[in-house]
């Protein structure tokens, strides 16, 4: 290979590289950047994930440049047979550049997310591309041939004489070699213990003020441009000469350290894949010499030191874990109760990515090498863990094998077994704003796909809701020119709009149709009650509230739906984004019917001073009570003996109210009757307690609408560890 296209060559390895590398950071940098638990939601996601085929892909591709570089490499080292493929210098860029794509392509395979034995893997592979960029630099610091071979000192001279003849014939009628000794040897014989660094610097100036002093000689420009460069050459040579023995034993250094990272690289790799790489060196091992010996003893030491820390930290890891799984055991709080993930221990390789994604965190933590259910009555349904998990290891499920939960019944593309009527949101069990925005689109794609045309209808849909899920379907309708109409049979918002004034929302970033991507972790209802207002009205959508349905009829293949207002509105197709709860569960007691008592907790505020019952343990009921405690007397009444279930944040408050005595809690206690001005409970030793009291607050949960689904023909069955979502 002549020297210019030797120079051609690695330009265009190079160029390979760089392009490829720029290439994947223009296709996936929106999606890379983006944090774990959002990424679902990008358009890209299906194909860039891990386990997707354009991210799997770069995976299968990256590891095979990587043994092919490896393993290539060392059998044209090893095998004198191999040697009429070309020079072992060309194989040893060719190596590098395989060695450096492929780890560029298996580092945007893993999505930039990894953990666990991966993380091992990932970063022994980082550690053997360092090594070998400094290999490379050691390399190129002793003087070879163009075919790659070490020259000698001798041969090394011979070269330096014969520059500085050239040089002295290129100009003959001027003394350039005594000048050039003169301004250039001159200036750095003093120099040689100065760093690398200030070499190259004073040597730059001292060949600038041979270049100036040139010109004053009168000499050409072009004989000047070729005698630069031939100083410039004799230069380097001169520089690696007094540094030959230096690198060449620090290369010799370099290259006992660099074996055993790739060995322990492609034995790591190897055995994450059940390959017998580690078996191989084994058998190399026994026909060593002293000096190989000591390569692989390293190489043993160094991955035996790495593992038995990784081990040490993920069995100190594992016990805290279950430590905790006890703990939530004796509160109650290990038993899912709504919505919760159901993790495939067969395919889960413990990336970790699950538990950095869940935003409620300690709901999933790493056991006995394997992610594991800790707090699963706490987790709140984000899904999260569903969408960050690499390798699809996570459905998220609802009721578990001993307690099922009713729903009714819905397809995949969320349609019920009345064929025209879909359901989306709490109501199908998919609960949290995040999801019900999602469902809520999903669905109205799919009803988009099933419109009858010309089904002679007022409407081609009717959506009865308008909580998160109803919003989000209105939206989505009128971005795919659906005529549309949307009732609630309160006021906009749903259950949202339901909650106290001050109580903070807990949500995640969504995509709102014809709005776009809104970033929301923590906020008020008000702000967000604005948010939807405000996207509604640019979107000129209004939403026909207090207009509760009472009755749907079929008509062919059209709907009839008629409200308590007496209002009938003709549809083609039906989507229910209403809540589970249709209506608020009753005490069933004396009492219970007067004004004083309420089920929901719009403006605390407007309570002052007031001797206040709150009912319930779940969340709502204590937040409710923390929000009265501050301006008044406020009871909380609890039929259980502790609280179960808890958000960790309200549990952690609700203790400290109780400490700070801002609260009285009655455990295992009941609500006997209410009167005008006390109620009466019942305490756990069946002894009653007269309390004086001015409002009753009950937050018993809600009952599933179920004789208005069943009376529109839609079936509801109890389902146990039931799918809700999956990857399959």
């Amino acid at each position: 290979m002549s020297p210019l296209t030797h120079k051609i060559y690695i330009n265009t390895l190079i160029l390979i590289v760089l392009v490829t590398t720029a290439w994947l950071i223009y296709i996936g940098y929106d999606y890379y950047s983006m944090p774990l638990e959002e990424r679902f939601y990008h358009p890209g996601h299906a194909d860039l994930k891990p386990s997707g085929p354009y991210g799997h892909g770069l995976g299968i591709i990256g590891t095979l440049l990587i043994l092919t570089g490896v393993f290539g490499y060392m059998a044209r080292k090893r095998f004198r047979a191999l040697s009429h493929l070309g020079s072992l210098k060309y194989w040893l860029e060719f190596h590098i550049f395989l060695c450096v794509l492929g780890p560029v392509m298996v580092l945007f395979h893993t999505s930039f997310k990894f953990g666990g034995i991966v993380s091992i893997s990932f970063w022994s592979m980082v550690a053997v591309v360092a090594s070998g960029v400094l290999g490379r630099f050691i390399y190129l610091q002793i003087p070879r041939t163009i075919q790659g071979r070490e020259l000698s000192l001798g041969e090394i001279k011979d070269m330096m004489e014969g520059l500085g003849n050239s040089i002295s014939e290129s100009v003959q009628h001027v003394p350039l070699q005594t000048l050039k000794e003169e301004i250039i040897k001159n200036n750095l014989s003093a120099e040689k213990s100065l760093g690398f660094v200030q070499r190259y610097i004073n040597e730059y100036k001292a060949k600038n003020k041979f270049k100036e002093r040139l010109k004053a000689e009168n000499i050409s420009s072009p004989d000047i441009k070729t005698i630069m460069k031939l100083v410039s050459e004799e230069l380097t040579i001169g520089r690696r000469v007094e540094t030959l023995h230096t690198m060449q034993k620090y290369f010799r250094y370099w290259h006992v350290a660099h074996l055993p990272f790739c060995h322990y690289h492609a034995c790591h790799h190897d055995y994450s894949r059940g390959g017998n790489h580690c078996f191989r060196i084994y058998l190399d091992f026994l026909k060593t010499d002293m000096e190989s010996f000591i390569i692989y003893f390293i190489t043993f030491f160094v991955s035996t030191l790495i593992i038995w820390v990784y081990v040490k930290k993920m069995k100190k890891l594992s016990d805290s874990n279950s430590k905790k799984i006890e703990k939530a055991k004796e509160e109650g709080a290990y038993e899912p109760v709504s919505l919760y993930p159901y993790i495939d221990e067969d395919n889960c390789i413990k990336s970790g990515a699950c538990v950095i994604a869940c935003p409620e965190k300690e709901i999933i933590g790493i056991r006995n090498g394997r992610a594991t259910l800790i707090n699963a009555s706490r987790c709140i349904g984000h899904g999260a863990c569903f969408h960050a998990c690499p390798v699809e290891a996570i459905a998220l499920k609802i009721g578990t094998e001993k307690r099922g939960v009713d729903l009714p019944h819905v397809s995949q593309n969320f349609e019920t077994n009345v064929k025209g009527i879909f359901i989306a949101g709490e109501l199908g069990g998919m609960g949290l704003i995040k999801n019900s925005v999602e469902q809520g689109k999903q669905a109205v794609e799919n009803i988009f796909a099933s419109v009858e045309k010309n089904h002679g209808a007022t409407y081609d849909l009717v959506i009865i809701g308008a909580g998160p899920a109803g919003i989000s379907a209105s939206l989505q309708a009128k971005k795919l020119g659906l005529k549309a109409i949307t009732l609630e049979q309160d006021t906009l918002g749903g259950t949202v709009y339901n909650f106290p004034r001050a109580k903070i929302v807990m949500t995640s970033p969504m995509d709102l149709p014809g709005y776009g991507k809104v970033k929301l972790f923590q906020t008020s209802k008000t702000e967000l009650l604005k948010l939807w207002n405000a996207v509604l009205t640019s979107n000129d959508i209004k939403i026909q509230e207090n207009q509760k349905v009472e009755l749907i009829g079929k008509e062919d293949s059209n709907f009839s739906i008629t409200t308590l207002r007496g209002d009938t509105f003709k549809t083609n197709r039906i989507l229910l984004a209403i809540g589970r709860r249709g209506s608020p569960r009753k005490l069933n007691v004396d009492g219970e019917k007067l004004e004083k008592v309420y089920y929901k907790l719009l403006e605390p505020e407007r309570y002052q001073g007031k001797d206040i019952l709150v009912v319930g343990g779940g969340d709502s009921a204590i937040e409710s009570a923390l929000l009265l405690a501050d301006e008044n007397k406020v009871t909380l009444t609890y039929r259980s003996e502790k609280f179960n279930r808890l958000k960790p944040l309200n549990s952690q408050k609700i203790n400290q109210a109780i400490d700070d005595k801002k609260i009285l809690v009655l455990y295992s206690s009941n609500v006997l009757k209410i009167e005008e001005a006390q109620v009466v409970l019942q305490l756990d030793d069946l002894s009653e307690k007269t309390l004086k009291n001015d409002f009753v607050f009950i937050f018993a949960g809600g009952e599933l609408p179920t004789q208005f689904l069943e009376k529109s023909g839609i079936q509801i069955s109890k389902r146990f560890n039931y799918t809700m979502k999956s990857h399959k």
